[in-house]
């Protein structure tokens, strides 16, 4: 069962932003999706992106069957902050993992998203994500997640890390008119 959090907080800069956190608590499904992201890491990524650490291709977790049982789960959080979808997709998720001090995500955002993003956290040790917007840090927690609007300005900074830091990201679209997917 979901445990809900809705204290998301709304901000305006050009088109309505928004921040939501929550938890999923299934322990299998975590504990294999970190497993997934430590055996798959690809070296061709490896600082190419706004991450700048190890991490999965870019598409690692779109059909994945414990992300997509994950995703579904979402759906309640999806309906109450966006409203009912008729078709969505996820457009790509991966993995991501930063385990030395100079490991961190760059600032940016995802403007070629056009419905909303998310991180799904798959340990405890971080700096947190941090989102410019909203001047907020969204800690790290084992299964604890946030969506957040693909012009929130997010990052992670540099960290001395003990213990690696596992997330998989995800950005999330809209099926359009005649489109399918």
């Amino acid at each position: 069962k979901m445990k809900y959090d809705m204290a998301y907080r709304t901000v305006d800069r050009k088109e309505n932003l928004f921040l939501l956190k929550n938890k999923f608590d299934n322990q299998e499904v975590l504990n294999s999706l970190k497993s997934k992201i430590e055996s798959n890491l690809e070296e061709t990524n490896y600082n190419k992106t706004n991450v700048k650490a190890h991490m999965t291709s870019w598409n690692f977790f779109n059909e994945d069957e414990d992300f997509i049982f994950f995703f579904k789960s979402l759906v309640p959080d999806i309906r109450r902050l966006l409203g009912p979808q008729k078709s969505i997709y996820i457009h790509n998720a991966w993995g991501t993992m930063l385990s030395e001090g100079e490991h961190h995500v760059k600032r940016h955002e995802h403007k070629r998203v056009d419905f909303f993003c998310g991180v799904l956290h798959l340990s405890d040790e971080g700096p947190g994500l941090y989102f410019e917007d909203f001047d907020e840090t969204i800690q790290e927690e084992f299964g604890g997640y946030v969506l957040f609007h693909p012009d929130s300005y997010h990052e992670v900074k540099k960290f001395n890390y003990t213990k690696p830091r596992f997330s998989i990201a995800f950005n999330i679209n809209k099926n359009w008119f005649g489109e399918t997917k």
